[in-house]
């Protein structure tokens, strides 16, 4: 690569997705205009249509953004549960065919010496593609995700994504996700205020917003006794420092939202975990912390096998934890020590290399409240430890999420409180009180996409 910006575009990819829906029609033109087809195998024209799907895909969410592929015919499982359109080591003939074509920039992979990782090809719309994306009219109501999409994935104990055999637990966990990733195709989730359109993290990856990156999938161990995580959203990529400044923007279908943060009653939890009766009150406070960063950061302790490493641990994430200040290493340490120190009842429980699993409690929570909203009309967002709904259904979701919790905390009358996101001057419109906002400093990009989906 040439320069750093570059670089750092190269660095902006996302895998291929071998589970879109290759039944839309609104991309044979382009097929039919650059491309001869005549001749072409069903094989060839299937593998090409998910690669130009997937291109326009990845161009559509953002221009910087890059595909990585796979030019080894290891990387790709046709006969996978989680590839229904039985999609090949073909794909890198088609990969060769674009290049040949002018159609992509391809960038091969390489050895990265200073991660010490290997990096996969990279590969995105040429600008003669691009000129052809740009006459394509995305619609709201495009089905883009393969009808037997396979939102259920199983895991074996070193989380390492596996095949598995379908009982009628899965069956019945699978056509729960899959109601709830109906439910959500149709929903519109997004920031107002943000005009780009992706959000930087810390750590410089960045999140994309965007139709294409709107579903959930559900990860099980194979005895599919409990949800151990949720993942797949765009929403699902913040981290800590990034969802500290988003988290009352988010607004769902243009309206008032709510959020319940089950960080509320980490304390709860913690304490049911160490058989310890620990209160949020019991810790002594630091000016550097607020709440989601005192959390994690016990969780990173206990888990943690010696002071050494919970320092080196966030050394490396310290922009997450300091992101309005220059800390140095010696400061770090300094305020480490003084977090130690200042909360001793707690921080015996440090360095003992306990996974206390606060995650895959708050994809359980989340799962346990999708089954008992049943046939109830609404969309939920489950963003890390906070869950994101109407506001008019907070009421609901408030006593549903307070069963939920008594029971899994085997706590009574716990109260549940309601956050509330920024209202946006949301005001009464018609007599049947639909919503407009008056603001006029939303993003073009948000206008453009509440406008796909006729809001």
């Amino acid at each position: 690569m040439k320069n750093s910006d570059d670089q750092i575009n190269f660095n902006f990819s996302r895998s291929i997705d071998f589970q879109k829906n290759l039944e839309l029609n609104d991309f044979e033109d382009i097929l039919k205009d650059l491309i001869s087809l005549s001749n072409k195998s069903l094989l060839f024209k299937k593998h090409l249509k998910l690669l130009i799907l997937e291109l326009y895909y990845c161009w559509f969410e953002s221009e910087e953004q890059f595909l990585s592929v796979s030019m080894s015919k290891r990387g790709y499982y046709s006969k996978s549960r989680y590839n229904p359109n039985s999609i090949s080591s073909f794909t890198i003939k088609i990969i060769n065919f674009l290049k040949s074509e002018k159609l992509i920039d391809f960038f091969p992979g390489f050895f990265d010496a200073k991660n010490n990782v290997r990096r996969l090809s990279r590969i995105r719309a040429s600008n003669i593609l691009k000129n052809e994306f740009e006459k394509i009219n995305f619609k709201g109501d495009w089905n883009i995700n393969h009808q037997k999409r396979e939102y259920v994935i199983g895991m074996d104990l070193t989380n390492k994504r596996i095949e598995y055999a379908d009982n009628f637990r899965s069956h019945e966990i699978r056509e729960i996700v899959r109601n709830y990733n109906h439910q959500i195709s149709k929903t519109f989730f997004d920031i107002p205020d943000c005009k780009g359109s992706f959000i930087d993290r810390s750590d410089n990856k960045k999140i994309v917003i965007s139709e294409s990156t709107s579903l959930s999938n559900f990860h099980f161990y194979e005895n599919f006794e409990t949800t151990e995580d949720i993942s797949g959203g765009w929403w699902d990529r913040f981290d800590i420092q990034s969802l500290g400044i988003y988290k009352k923007k988010l607004i769902i279908n243009n309206n008032l939202t709510g959020f319940i943060d089950l960080l509320d009653y980490f304390f709860f939890y913690l304490s049911k975990k160490l058989e310890l009766k620990i209160e949020h009150s019991d810790v002594n406070d630091l000016d550097y912390f607020n709440i989601d960063q005192k959390c994690y950061l016990i969780i990173k302790g206990i888990n943690s096998k010696s002071f050494k490493s919970i320092f080196r641990s966030l050394s490396l994430e310290k922009k997450q934890y300091f992101q309005e200040k220059e800390i140095s290493s010696e400061n770090l340490k300094a305020i480490l020590e003084t977090f130690i120190k200042k909360n001793s009842k707690l921080t015996l429980n440090f360095y003992k290399q306990k996974n206390i699993k606060w995650g895959g409690f708050v994809s359980a929570v989340f799962f346990e409240l999708l089954k008992k909203i049943g046939d109830i009309n609404v969309s939920l967002f489950l963003v890390r430890d906070k869950i994101y709904f109407p506001f008019d259904f907070g009421d609901i979701i408030a006593v549903k999420i307070q069963n939920i919790l008594e029971t899994k905390l085997r706590i009574n009358k716990l109260d549940v409180k309601i956050h509330s996101c920024n209202p946006y001057d949301f005001k009464p419109k018609g007599f049947f009180g639909k919503i407009i906002s008056s603001k006029s400093n939303f993003s073009l990009r948000y206008l453009k996409r509440k406008n796909r989906y006729r809001i």
